[in-house]
């Protein structure tokens, strides 16, 4: 029999499906997903959290007869991302991490990357949970009534060992397996009414990633399994006898994909894949482009009503709380490749054409050089990382969806005229008034390398430019503001962004916010 779980009307689903598919909303009659029921208030949180070690190749999941994720993925938020690979540089904003579980794991938990974490294998080798602790010790840190309970196969996530202690004060956990005794667990903690929250990691797809590899008959069948055993979490969640009285939200992830012939921590496009699904009461439906691996914890601890402090510096964000940005609206129409051979010809990802009021000047740039990358390039993580894997592209995480980029490097792969690299992206005019301070933030990922330079400069009634910043020797990954008093008689800012540089790595930007005081 199926399992009753959303408050709202599900789609058909295929005879034959496992039990525990999530099917007909009838908890509370008349309320669906994405709806905010008057009884809202007296509804208690609760939260699944379970991570599939190994499966972050989302068409893997698509491959296999898995009726749970298909459900959750349809009446719930979700969508593919990619992981960062790992870099030879000093500096934490650059350097990444391989596409291991230690780090996978430290991020979806945490709600930070490796930069602040500092997990980048399997060692935890100088890890940093007393500053950045996982979702589950933050709970019981600022909401310590609340009962939690953390199960794993993948010991280390659970035992306070040197290698591993991601989490570390659970009311209830278990280290080690099998899965059927992890899922157990997690079915168990699921019975008891004063359970709050309950953390399930699984890991029999990753291993039969590294025996056989993701092509295997018998990894498909690894998902099949981790899926019905998410059946049974979900069976014991519509069980409970308060289940008319909770708020449930499912957060289902992965810390990692496979290869094709098996094993992971490189910095293909199969090892960097992975998908993030939120779903639940009140949970609307849809994909997203926007999502992150760091966003699992955030999100975590948003759906369990604790307010994220910005003192705890978390990257991620509660899933759908990101507020789309201009040069996300380009997404409909970014082009396929031209002359990147390495880009599969399906993946559209660029375009030079700015969003209404931005602008981009090329008029110094020389004439030739890699089309994608001529000046000033609009594109996404998705195709700017395949154009040359392993020089830290894959580590610009603080960038969403859609952002702008200056690729000297890949620009100069193709023969050009003399002279260097040289483009300015403008912002729009904005409306100030003299005496007012006005102040621009970005994120921004410079990757600092011989020659070049970025500058940041502003000009007043289409005047004179101003640098107010200047990037060249020193590499940066994280929040940029810059600022400047308004003179007597302007009307309107409008700030520059130029980057020079010759084959000397690149600098992007997203999320510009200009305001005034």
């Amino acid at each position: 029999m199926m399992a009753s779980f959303f408050r709202r009307p599900a789609r058909r689903v295929a005879a034959g499906m496992a039990a525990g598919v999530l099917t007909a909303g009838l908890g509370l009659a008349g309320v669906a997903a994405g709806t905010a029921p008057a009884q809202a208030a007296a509804l208690t949180p609760k939260l699944l959290f379970v991570g599939i070690d190994g499966a972050g190749e989302i068409a893997r999941v698509d491959a296999a007869n898995a009726p749970n994720l298909d459900a959750l993925r349809a009446q719930g938020t979700w969508g593919s991302t990619l992981l960062y690979s790992s870099a030879s540089d000093s500096d934490w904003g650059q350097k990444g991490a391989q596409t291991l579980s230690g780090p996978g794991w430290s991020t979806m938990l945490t709600g930070v990357w490796p930069a602040k974490h500092h997990v980048v294998d399997n060692t935890f080798s100088g890890k940093q949970y007393a500053t950045y602790p996982s979702f589950i010790d933050r709970i019981e840190q600022v909401s310590p009534s609340l009962r939690t309970a953390a199960f794993a196969t993948w010991s280390p996530l659970v035992t306070n060992v040197t290698a591993g202690g991601t989490i570390l004060h659970a009311d209830t956990s278990l280290a080690g397996g099998p899965d059927a005794t992890t899922a157990q667990a997690g079915v168990n903690a699921l019975a008891d009414p004063a359970t709050d929250v309950v953390f399930v990691a699984l890991d029999d797809v990753d291993a039969a990633g590294h025996s056989y590899g993701a092509n295997s008959t018998q990894f498909t069948q690894a998902i099949e399994t981790a899926d019905a055993r998410l059946g049974q979490l979900l069976t014991a969640i519509n069980a409970r006898a308060t289940r008319a009285s909770e708020q449930w939200t499912i957060i289902v992830t992965a810390d990692h994909g496979h290869k094709p012939t098996g094993g992971h921590g490189g910095a293909t496009i199969p090892e960097r894949s992975t998908y993030v699904i939120v779903a639940g009461d009140g949970v609307p439906a849809g994909y997203r482009n926007d999502i992150q691996l760091a966003d699992a914890g955030a999100t975590a601890l948003s759906r369990m009503g604790i307010t994220i402090n910005p003192s705890w510096g978390l990257d991620g964000v509660p899933v759908g709380s990101h507020a789309a940005d201009v040069f996300d609206g380009l997404r409909p129409s970014l082009l396929t490749r031209s002359g990147e051979t390495g880009i599969p010809t399906t993946v559209k990802g660029y375009t030079h054409t700015p969003p209404a009021g931005w602008s981009v000047d090329n008029s110094a740039m020389p004439t030739g050089g890699m089309e994608e990358w001529k000046g000033w390039t609009f594109t996404t993580q998705d195709f700017w990382s395949r154009a040359q894997a392993s020089q830290a592209r894959e580590n610009a995480l603080l960038v969403r969806d859609v952002f702008a980029v200056a690729d000297s490097d890949e620009w100069d792969d193709v023969s050009h005229g003399s002279g260097a690299f040289d483009s300015t992206l403008l912002t729009p005019q904005y409306p100030v008034t003299a005496g007012q301070t006005v102040k621009l933030s970005f994120f921004s990922d410079f990757r600092a390398e011989g020659s070049q330079t970025g500058r940041v400069s502003v000009r007043f009634n289409g005047g004179t430019a101003t640098q107010l910043a200047a990037l060249t020797t020193t590499s940066e990954n994280g929040l940029r503001t810059v600022t400047a008093t308004v003179p007597a008689g302007a009307t309107n800012a409008q700030f520059l962004l130029r980057y020079t540089g010759t084959n000397n790595w690149y600098w992007a930007v997203d999320d510009f916010k200009v305001t005034t005081s």
